[in-house]
């Protein structure tokens, strides 16, 4: 009974994303669209595009996850493998519901996407590694692709508050917009 309502939600977030992306021409998603030229300083072909497809690749991490949670449901004897998958269907779910919220403007949507998108960046750095040459090659690019999105930023109005790569700082703290900063 409990699988059959979690497939019953999956199949809902299956169906929703593939719903057919018409423009709805009074939506947030049009409106940030039709502003997309506010934002060319940023190393993608299309911004905006990239702004939001952000929050359905978390939806489909979401979607599989609730799939294998219905599964692990219907299994005897299974008790941490919820655990594990709840866990990540759940990142996913926050993560997607706060990229998208419509209550933020698109200002804070962009700094937010970029955000996720310089962590998501830094822990494939950290996963590469630059040890063998070839693998050096990838860090390298991720690198200057990190740098190219914080230059970017910056154009923007954003600072970062730590650009280093991986191997010379834990962790990228990420962009803060200069409006909302502390003098």
């Amino acid at each position: 009974m409990m699988a059959e309502r979690i497939d019953q939600v999956a199949a809902t977030v299956r169906g929703y994303l593939r719903t057919d992306p018409a423009p709805w021409p009074i939506s947030i998603s049009a409106r940030e669209q039709a502003q997309e030229q506010d934002f060319k300083a940023l190393p993608f072909a299309h911004p905006m595009k990239h702004v939001q497809l952000a929050p359905l690749q978390y939806l489909g991490t979401a979607q599989d996850h609730l799939t294998a949670i219905a599964a692990v449901t219907r299994t005897p004897l299974t008790v941490m493998a919820h655990l594990t998958l709840m866990r990540t269907q759940i990142v996913a779910t926050a993560n997607a519901a706060y990229l998208a919220n419509p209550q933020i403007d698109m200002r804070e949507r962009v700094r937010r996407v970029l955000n996720d998108y310089l962590d998501s960046t830094t822990e494939q750095m950290r996963l590469i590694g630059c040890r063998a040459a070839e693998d050096k090659a990838e860090f390298n690019r991720l690198e200057q692709r990190r740098r190219d999105v914080v230059r970017g930023a910056k154009q923007l109005g954003w600072r970062a508050t730590s650009p280093e790569a991986p191997q010379a700082q834990t962790l990228a703290k990420g962009l803060v917009d200069r409006r909302q900063a502390a003098p």
